[in-house]
């Protein structure tokens, strides 16, 4: 498997000439370069351990146990194989992307009646429904 990394590019400018007409092309776009091993571990470096910060209001999140992938102790994580209805992320592959959210800002939210909680009811093995409401920290 390689990785790669998109960057910008700008291509020689080529004069092109057809009778008295004479054209400048520039080309503006982006290539993939393939990242060596030690690249995408320099850029990793320090991150894959680390807990990602508060998507609302940025506060930095430590990890609950040391060296631990995005274990956030006072949040919680959010995973997204993306939306039919996103305009921005909806992946047709195993990617996801992964948020946290610090407790201050999802009790905020849940007093503002912003954040559903909900439970999958099994109607039989064949079918599953959800039951949702407003989902209150101070009551729950």
């Amino acid at each position: 498997m390689s990785v790669y990394e998109r960057v910008p590019f700008i291509t020689t400018p080529q004069i092109t000439t057809s009778g008295t007409t004479t054209t400048l092309d520039v080309v503006n776009g982006e290539r993939q370069v393939p990242l060596s091993k030690d690249e995408i571990g320099q850029r990793l470096k320090g991150w894959m351990t680390a807990s990602l910060p508060c998507v609302v209001c940025g506060r930095t999140l430590q990890n609950v146990f040391e060296g631990s992938v995005n274990q956030p102790s006072g949040g919680l994580a959010f995973t997204s194989g993306g939306h039919y209805g996103s305009t921005v992320y909806d992946p047709f592959n195993d990617e996801s992307l992964e948020l946290n959210i610090c407790d201050e800002c999802l009790t905020k939210a849940s007093s503002t009646l912003r954040i559903l909680r909900y439970k999958r009811i099994p109607q039989s093995e064949l079918e599953t429904t959800h039951e949702s409401r407003f989902w209150d920290a101070a009551r729950d």
